[in-house]
Protein backbone atom coordinates (compact mmCIF):
# COMPACT_ATOMS: atom_id res chain seq x y z
CA UNK A 1 0.00 0.00 0.00
CA UNK A 2 1.39 3.61 -0.90
CA UNK A 3 1.22 6.05 1.72
CA UNK A 4 1.92 9.61 1.86
CA UNK A 5 5.70 10.11 4.06
CA UNK A 6 5.08 10.77 7.14
CA UNK A 7 7.34 14.58 8.60
CA UNK A 8 10.46 13.47 10.82
CA UNK A 9 8.14 13.60 14.43
CA UNK A 10 5.89 10.84 12.69
CA UNK A 11 3.19 12.96 11.65
CA UNK A 12 1.96 13.32 8.35
CA UNK A 13 2.21 16.85 8.59
CA UNK A 14 3.44 20.15 5.98
CA UNK A 15 7.26 20.36 7.09
CA UNK A 16 7.42 23.98 5.85
CA UNK A 17 5.12 25.08 8.24
CA UNK A 18 6.54 23.32 11.32
CA UNK A 19 9.78 24.33 11.14
CA UNK A 20 10.07 27.82 10.56
CA UNK A 21 13.11 29.43 12.69
CA UNK A 22 12.88 30.58 16.07
CA UNK A 23 13.62 33.93 17.12
CA UNK A 24 16.12 31.96 19.29
CA UNK A 25 18.14 31.32 16.23
CA UNK A 26 17.61 34.15 14.54
CA UNK A 27 19.39 35.87 17.34
CA UNK A 28 21.69 33.44 17.37
CA UNK A 29 22.96 33.71 13.85
CA UNK A 30 23.26 37.57 13.61
CA UNK A 31 25.66 36.88 16.36
CA UNK A 32 27.24 34.50 14.86
CA UNK A 33 27.65 36.68 11.62
CA UNK A 34 28.77 39.98 13.63
CA UNK A 35 31.03 37.52 15.09
CA UNK A 36 32.70 35.90 12.16
CA UNK A 37 32.14 37.29 8.44
CA UNK A 38 34.83 40.02 8.87
CA UNK A 39 37.03 37.05 9.17
CA UNK A 40 38.46 37.18 5.28
CA UNK A 41 38.17 39.84 3.08
CA UNK A 42 39.40 40.02 -0.25
CA UNK A 43 42.79 41.74 -1.63
CA UNK A 44 43.15 44.10 -4.80
CA UNK A 45 43.70 41.47 -7.12
CA UNK A 46 40.89 39.60 -6.16
CA UNK A 47 42.49 36.74 -3.98
CA UNK A 48 41.51 36.03 -0.31
CA UNK A 49 43.77 37.61 2.43
CA UNK A 50 43.81 36.04 5.58
CA UNK A 51 42.51 39.00 8.24
CA UNK A 52 41.50 38.74 11.66
CA UNK A 53 38.02 40.47 12.81
CA UNK A 54 37.28 42.43 15.19
CA UNK A 55 37.01 39.41 18.08
CA UNK A 56 40.47 38.34 17.01
CA UNK A 57 38.60 35.27 14.98
CA UNK A 58 41.30 34.44 11.93
CA UNK A 59 40.20 33.41 8.48
CA UNK A 60 41.32 29.49 9.75
CA UNK A 61 40.36 25.85 9.06
CA UNK A 62 38.69 26.00 12.99
CA UNK A 63 36.58 29.41 12.30
CA UNK A 64 35.26 27.79 9.17
CA UNK A 65 31.82 25.72 11.44
CA UNK A 66 30.81 29.49 12.44
CA UNK A 67 31.58 30.73 9.18
CA UNK A 68 29.86 28.05 6.74
CA UNK A 69 26.44 28.68 9.12
CA UNK A 70 26.73 32.38 8.95
CA UNK A 71 27.17 31.87 5.06
CA UNK A 72 24.46 29.29 4.69
CA UNK A 73 22.05 31.09 6.98
CA UNK A 74 22.11 34.45 5.63
CA UNK A 75 22.90 33.47 1.69
CA UNK A 76 24.85 36.85 1.64
CA UNK A 77 27.66 37.20 -0.56
CA UNK A 78 30.16 38.37 2.13
CA UNK A 79 29.31 35.51 4.20
CA UNK A 80 29.81 33.14 1.56
CA UNK A 81 33.28 35.32 0.96
CA UNK A 82 34.71 34.82 4.62
CA UNK A 83 32.94 30.75 4.57
CA UNK A 84 35.14 29.99 1.33
CA UNK A 85 37.89 31.90 2.54
CA UNK A 86 38.29 29.37 5.96
CA UNK A 87 37.33 26.74 3.44
CA UNK A 88 40.62 26.94 1.29
CA UNK A 89 42.22 25.94 5.00
CA UNK A 90 40.83 22.51 5.54
CA UNK A 91 43.48 19.92 3.83
CA UNK A 92 42.39 16.52 4.89
CA UNK A 93 39.47 14.12 5.20
CA UNK A 94 40.53 13.92 8.85
CA UNK A 95 40.01 17.48 9.40
CA UNK A 96 36.94 18.27 7.33
CA UNK A 97 35.17 15.34 9.33
CA UNK A 98 36.34 17.18 12.76
CA UNK A 99 35.13 20.63 11.05
CA UNK A 100 31.95 18.89 10.32
CA UNK A 101 30.36 17.12 13.41
CA UNK A 102 31.52 20.73 14.75
CA UNK A 103 28.90 22.83 12.20
CA UNK A 104 26.71 20.12 12.63
CA UNK A 105 26.60 20.45 16.49
CA UNK A 106 25.99 24.34 15.73
CA UNK A 107 23.52 23.75 13.16
CA UNK A 108 21.15 21.16 15.68
CA UNK A 109 21.63 24.89 18.20
CA UNK A 110 18.49 26.08 15.50
CA UNK A 111 16.88 23.10 13.98
CA UNK A 112 16.27 19.16 15.09
CA UNK A 113 18.12 16.20 13.68
CA UNK A 114 16.22 14.46 11.44
CA UNK A 115 18.98 11.74 10.55
CA UNK A 116 21.78 11.52 8.24
CA UNK A 117 22.72 10.95 4.30
CA UNK A 118 25.41 9.08 2.89
CA UNK A 119 26.80 10.68 0.13
CA UNK A 120 29.79 9.57 -2.90
CA UNK A 121 28.10 6.07 -2.24
CA UNK A 122 30.30 4.42 -4.82
CA UNK A 123 34.11 4.05 -5.70
CA UNK A 124 33.75 6.50 -8.83
CA UNK A 125 31.72 9.01 -6.35
CA UNK A 126 34.28 9.46 -3.57
CA UNK A 127 37.63 8.57 -5.73
CA UNK A 128 36.31 12.11 -7.40
CA UNK A 129 37.04 13.50 -4.02
CA UNK A 130 40.16 11.82 -3.39
CA UNK A 131 38.53 9.93 -0.70
CA UNK A 132 38.80 6.16 0.15
CA UNK A 133 35.31 5.64 0.85
CA UNK A 134 31.77 7.50 1.22
CA UNK A 135 30.91 10.49 3.40
CA UNK A 136 28.16 10.87 6.62
CA UNK A 137 26.38 14.40 6.26
CA UNK A 138 23.70 15.05 8.78
CA UNK A 139 19.98 16.02 7.82
CA UNK A 140 17.94 18.16 10.17
CA UNK A 141 14.14 19.18 10.05
CA UNK A 142 14.26 22.23 8.17
CA UNK A 143 15.43 21.43 5.40
CA UNK A 144 13.18 18.17 4.13
CA UNK A 145 10.31 19.54 2.34
CA UNK A 146 6.74 17.53 1.20
CA UNK A 147 6.12 16.79 -2.38
CA UNK A 148 5.22 19.04 -4.57
CA UNK A 149 7.05 21.70 -2.32
CA UNK A 150 8.44 24.71 -4.24
CA UNK A 151 12.11 25.59 -4.00
CA UNK A 152 13.33 28.71 -5.10
CA UNK A 153 17.13 28.56 -6.74
CA UNK A 154 18.34 31.48 -4.67
CA UNK A 155 18.72 29.35 -1.52
CA UNK A 156 21.75 27.84 -3.02
CA UNK A 157 24.69 28.69 -4.39
CA UNK A 158 24.48 26.14 -6.99
CA UNK A 159 21.14 24.31 -6.49
CA UNK A 160 20.93 20.94 -7.74
CA UNK A 161 18.64 18.01 -8.02
CA UNK A 162 19.83 14.29 -7.81
CA UNK A 163 17.44 11.04 -7.27
CA UNK A 164 18.00 9.52 -3.89
CA UNK A 165 16.06 6.97 -1.80
CA UNK A 166 15.28 7.61 2.05
CA UNK A 167 14.57 4.78 5.06
CA UNK A 168 12.81 5.96 8.42
CA UNK A 169 14.12 3.53 11.06
CA UNK A 170 11.74 1.42 13.21
CA UNK A 171 13.55 0.56 16.58
CA UNK A 172 17.43 0.43 17.64
CA UNK A 173 18.16 -2.88 17.04
CA UNK A 174 19.19 -1.73 13.44
CA UNK A 175 22.60 -0.63 15.20
CA UNK A 176 23.45 -4.22 15.67
CA UNK A 177 22.37 -5.16 11.92
CA UNK A 178 25.11 -7.32 10.41
CA UNK A 179 22.92 -8.36 7.07
CA UNK A 180 20.77 -6.60 4.82
CA UNK A 181 17.64 -9.13 6.27
CA UNK A 182 18.51 -7.04 9.40
CA UNK A 183 18.40 -4.12 8.52
CA UNK A 184 15.36 -4.42 7.24
CA UNK A 185 14.03 -5.87 10.16
CA UNK A 186 14.50 -2.55 12.04
CA UNK A 187 12.98 -0.15 9.42
CA UNK A 188 9.58 1.02 9.20
CA UNK A 189 9.31 2.46 5.53
CA UNK A 190 10.86 3.10 1.97
CA UNK A 191 10.58 6.70 0.98
CA UNK A 192 11.04 8.18 -2.55
CA UNK A 193 13.29 11.10 -1.87
CA UNK A 194 14.85 14.01 -4.44
CA UNK A 195 17.85 15.59 -2.46
CA UNK A 196 18.48 19.14 -3.59
CA UNK A 197 22.33 19.49 -2.94
CA UNK A 198 23.81 22.70 -3.09
CA UNK A 199 27.26 22.32 -5.37
CA UNK A 200 29.51 25.03 -3.08
CA UNK A 201 32.76 22.81 -4.74
CA UNK A 202 32.73 20.08 -7.00
CA UNK A 203 34.75 17.03 -7.79
CA UNK A 204 38.22 17.28 -6.90
CA UNK A 205 41.06 14.93 -5.65
CA UNK A 206 42.09 17.58 -3.34
CA UNK A 207 38.91 18.34 -2.18
CA UNK A 208 37.42 15.41 0.01
CA UNK A 209 37.76 17.05 3.68
CA UNK A 210 36.29 19.73 2.17
CA UNK A 211 33.72 18.57 0.88
CA UNK A 212 33.15 16.55 4.11
CA UNK A 213 33.25 19.68 6.06
CA UNK A 214 30.71 21.45 4.24
CA UNK A 215 27.72 18.18 5.36
CA UNK A 216 28.47 16.44 2.17
CA UNK A 217 26.45 19.44 0.18
CA UNK A 218 23.27 18.84 2.02
CA UNK A 219 20.92 21.60 1.75
CA UNK A 220 17.41 20.79 0.95
CA UNK A 221 15.67 17.50 0.43
CA UNK A 222 11.69 16.42 -1.00
CA UNK A 223 9.87 13.30 0.70
CA UNK A 224 8.11 11.66 -1.24
CA UNK A 225 5.27 8.38 -1.32
CA UNK A 226 5.96 4.86 0.86
CA UNK A 227 6.21 1.44 1.15
CA UNK A 228 6.29 -0.30 4.30
CA UNK A 229 9.65 -2.09 4.80
CA UNK A 230 9.62 -5.75 5.45
CA UNK A 231 12.37 -8.47 6.02
CA UNK A 232 10.71 -10.43 2.53
CA UNK A 233 13.51 -11.16 0.68
CA UNK A 234 10.99 -10.27 -2.87
CA UNK A 235 11.06 -6.79 -1.35
CA UNK A 236 15.11 -6.88 -0.51
CA UNK A 237 16.26 -7.92 -4.10
CA UNK A 238 13.74 -6.03 -5.63
CA UNK A 239 15.70 -2.38 -4.06
CA UNK A 240 18.21 -3.78 -6.73
CA UNK A 241 16.29 -4.27 -9.50
CA UNK A 242 14.09 -1.83 -9.09
CA UNK A 243 14.25 1.36 -11.88
CA UNK A 244 15.17 4.86 -10.94
CA UNK A 245 14.19 7.22 -13.68
CA UNK A 246 14.23 11.12 -12.95
CA UNK A 247 11.41 12.73 -15.16
CA UNK A 248 11.11 16.89 -16.59
CA UNK A 249 7.61 18.43 -16.65
CA UNK A 250 7.47 17.51 -20.55
CA UNK A 251 8.57 13.73 -19.69
CA UNK A 252 11.60 13.53 -20.87
CA UNK A 253 14.12 11.28 -19.14
CA UNK A 254 16.94 12.94 -17.41
CA UNK A 255 18.32 10.08 -16.17
CA UNK A 256 17.70 6.51 -15.24
CA UNK A 257 19.95 4.12 -13.11
CA UNK A 258 18.83 0.43 -11.56
CA UNK A 259 18.82 0.21 -7.78
CA UNK A 260 21.81 -1.58 -7.65
CA UNK A 261 23.78 1.79 -8.42
CA UNK A 262 23.59 2.54 -4.98
CA UNK A 263 26.82 0.14 -2.89
CA UNK A 264 24.58 -3.22 -5.05
CA UNK A 265 21.70 -2.93 -2.62
CA UNK A 266 20.66 0.39 -1.49
CA UNK A 267 20.58 -1.11 2.36
CA UNK A 268 24.44 -1.24 2.49
CA UNK A 269 24.26 1.71 2.98
CA UNK A 270 22.77 1.39 6.66
CA UNK A 271 25.11 -0.95 7.27
CA UNK A 272 28.21 1.68 6.53
CA UNK A 273 26.35 4.30 8.56
CA UNK A 274 26.08 2.57 11.35
CA UNK A 275 29.77 1.58 11.49
CA UNK A 276 30.74 4.75 11.16
CA UNK A 277 28.46 6.15 13.93
CA UNK A 278 30.07 3.55 15.84
CA UNK A 279 32.98 5.26 15.86
CA UNK A 280 32.33 8.26 17.04
CA UNK A 281 30.26 6.53 19.94
CA UNK A 282 26.69 7.74 18.25
CA UNK A 283 23.59 5.08 17.01
CA UNK A 284 20.67 5.56 15.18
CA UNK A 285 17.58 6.15 16.93
CA UNK A 286 13.64 4.76 15.98
CA UNK A 287 12.50 7.49 13.97
CA UNK A 288 15.56 8.74 12.04
CA UNK A 289 15.67 9.48 8.34
CA UNK A 290 18.69 7.71 6.31
CA UNK A 291 19.46 8.83 2.75
CA UNK A 292 20.60 6.02 1.18
CA UNK A 293 22.66 7.27 -1.60
CA UNK A 294 22.03 8.98 -4.97
CA UNK A 295 21.17 7.37 -8.56
CA UNK A 296 22.05 10.73 -10.56
CA UNK A 297 24.66 12.83 -10.86
CA UNK A 298 24.05 16.32 -9.08
CA UNK A 299 22.98 18.62 -11.66
CA UNK A 300 22.35 21.87 -11.27
CA UNK A 301 18.62 22.97 -11.38
CA UNK A 302 18.99 25.51 -14.34
CA UNK A 303 15.72 26.69 -15.70
CA UNK A 304 13.66 23.50 -15.04
CA UNK A 305 10.39 24.11 -13.78
CA UNK A 306 10.36 20.77 -12.01
CA UNK A 307 11.30 17.38 -11.79
CA UNK A 308 9.43 13.79 -10.83
CA UNK A 309 11.65 11.22 -9.72
CA UNK A 310 9.94 7.71 -10.18
CA UNK A 311 10.88 4.22 -8.33
CA UNK A 312 9.18 1.29 -10.26
CA UNK A 313 9.01 -2.32 -8.90
CA UNK A 314 9.54 -1.91 -5.29
CA UNK A 315 7.86 -4.98 -4.08
CA UNK A 316 5.68 -4.74 -6.93
CA UNK A 317 4.79 -1.12 -6.27
CA UNK A 318 5.82 2.08 -7.98
CA UNK A 319 6.60 5.21 -6.02
CA UNK A 320 7.35 8.70 -6.71
CA UNK A 321 8.21 12.45 -5.97
CA UNK A 322 7.44 16.04 -7.39
CA UNK A 323 9.42 19.26 -6.73
CA UNK A 324 8.99 22.45 -8.46
CA UNK A 325 11.42 25.26 -8.61
CA UNK A 326 11.15 29.09 -9.33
Amino acid sequence: MLRPVKSYTGQSTNLEKEMGTSAKTIVYTLAISALSLAACSPTGDGQLAVEPDAAGTACTSESFPELYLAATTTMKPEAWEAARCAMAQINTAEEGAERHWEFAALRAAGSTRAGYKVALASEPAYSSFGLSQPVVGVLFADMLRDSGALVSRSDGVRLAYEADLMARVADAGINDASTLEEVAASLESIIAFLELPDLVIGPDPAAGGQFIAINAAARFGVLGESVPASTDPVLIRSLETMRVVIEDDAGNILSDAPGSAVMGNPLNSILFLVNELKKRGESLKPGDLVSLGAYSTPTPIGELSGVTVRYSGIGGQDIAVVARFQ
